[in-house]
Parts: structure tokens; sequence; C-alpha cells
């Protein structure tokens, strides 16, 4: 990663709790630099996105406004080559799936969010999404 200095984050997580935990994380790695703006609905999202170029999106699936896959897919209506780390409550693995058959990087279980597998996350669809794009 030598050749980033920062990487802009995009965190969409309606529960204060997790923005925060998302926040600490990535403030936390020493592997990687980030700038993190925190927003609360997809509507705010899709506001921001319009106007700022992210490298990665946090994204929670259930927001106050959209709910399951189809925020997702309402997310890439509005930018198609988005590079978009999914977050779920469930264990579901047909969510996981979905997600990343719609064009997610990756999809992390909220339970599981710790500052490795976050990381490790933002790194590899900030890179993969540099080589399908």
């Amino acid at each position: 990663m030598k050749d980033i200095d920062t990487l802009k984050i995009l965190a969409v997580e309606d529960e204060l709790a997790y923005a925060k935990l998302i926040e600490v994380f990535l403030i936390g790695s020493t592997q990687i630099n980030t700038n993190i703006t925190h927003v609360e609905t997809l509507k705010q999202c899709l506001t921001t996105i319009d106007e700022n170029n992210y490298d990665v999106i946090i994204l929670d699936l259930d927001l106050k406004d959209s709910s399951g896959i189809e925020t997702l897919d309402r997310l890439f209506e509005v930018s198609p080559n988005a590079s978009v780390v999914v977050l779920g409550d469930s264990n579901d693995r047909k969510m996981g799936v979905e997600a990343i058959r719609k064009g997610a990087q990756d999809f992390i279980n909220k339970s599981y969010l710790d500052t490795a597998t976050l990381t490790k996350a933002v790194v590899y669809a900030y890179e993969r999404n540099k080589l399908i794009r």
C-alpha cells in the first residue's frame, strides 16, 4: 500500500455504537491511514457520494431508511463502481453471498468486527476495486 497516503472512507451506519467501533478500529490500524466520514441514512450516503470521491464505503444493510440487499442495490444505482464493504447483523450466509454477487467487495457480520478484520476488508476492497475498474 505504498501508493496510498490516506484512504477516504464513508461509514454508513445508523447505530452510533457501531459507527464509533468502525472509527476506533480503523484509526487503531497500523496498516492504513484513514479519513472517515460517517452518515446515518442511505439518503445521506447517496448525497455524500455524489459530492465526494470515497475509496471505500462501509455499508450497513439495515438503516433507518432502507433495509436488506435493496440498500446495496440503491447504492450501486447511484455509484456502480463503488468499492463497498457490507456490514450485516445476521449469520445468514445467503445475505453475504448475495451482497458479493451484486458487487460488494466483502461482507462482515457486525458481531465479528475488530481492527484486523475491518482493516483487511478495507484494504482488500480498495485493491480489488482498483483491479476490476
